[in-house]
């Protein structure tokens, strides 16, 4: 049999629950700040603890979760539906000119908007890595299995398509590691300034010097990475003369 969990629990006087319940009622007439800040600092360390020895799942956890998910909890579903209420509700001071400092009640609105955001941000990227992935399947899947094929899901009803598109990056030739391939002599020849921590390969020497045999394509082609393919989809509106 597993072992229980060991629950945490605060103790609280009398007198502190009462200052609790008048907080939490908002009958807050007599209640002092000092009162408040007591309160606070004598329970801070003990919440805190608790709230570490239930912590729910982590928001990576909750990203994961949405790769494969497709049911909303209770919770995640109250977190949607709180969004409404408090997107837009922080003053936002986007020019360094125009910035003032925030009241209390503003920092507190702040933090309850980015709070609310954080769990529907979680779900929203699981979720949409979820369909990129599904795109990507079902594009290459279309085009006999072909990796990297790009191609478009059509949707009529709603007048959009997501676009599934690939970019390929070359690399660089690693000149540094050129140095290490090739005769001290033909390095002399082939690079038009030193400097002590680095050279400055002359392209045009370079190509002379391939086209002369001095340094093999062997060794040049060793040099330069291999291509970076990366692959993107985007939600399109659909336009006129597009495939269907």
């Amino acid at each position: 049999m597993p072992a229980k969990k060991k629950e945490t629990s605060i103790e609280v006087s009398a007198e502190k629950q009462a200052l609790i319940e008048a907080i939490t009622s908002g009958n807050t007439d007599g209640v002092s700040l000092d009162a408040v800040k007591e309160l606070l600092d004598s329970l801070g360390m003990a919440a805190v603890a608790k709230g570490i020895q239930g912590v729910k799942t982590s928001r990576i956890e909750v990203v994961r979760k949405w790769l494969t998910a497709t049911e909303l909890s209770e919770d995640e579903k109250k977190s949607i539906e709180s969004l409404p209420e408090v997107i837009g509700t922080t003053p936002i001071f986007t020019s360094e000119s125009d910035v003032r400092d925030f009241s209390q009640d503003e920092v507190d609105t702040m933090v309850n908007e980015l709070a609310t955001m954080r769990p529907v941000e979680d779900i929203v990227k699981g979720r949409r890595e979820a369909l990129r992935q599904t795109a990507f399947n079902i594009v290459t899947l279309r085009n006999e299995n072909e990796p990297n094929a790009d191609g478009d899901l059509v949707s009529l009803k709603y007048g959009k398509k997501v676009s599934v598109t690939h970019s390929t990056r070359k690399g660089e030739p690693n000149y540094e590691a050129l140095k290490e391939v090739v005769d001290e002599e033909v390095w002399k020849e082939i690079v038009s300034e030193q400097v002590t921590v680095s050279y400055a390969v002359d392209e045009e020497k370079l190509a002379a010097a391939l086209g002369a045999g001095k340094v093999t394509l062997e060794q040049f082609a060793a040099l330069v990475p291999e291509e970076k393919v990366s692959r993107v989809f985007t939600l399109k509106d659909l336009k006129e003369g597009d495939s269907l």
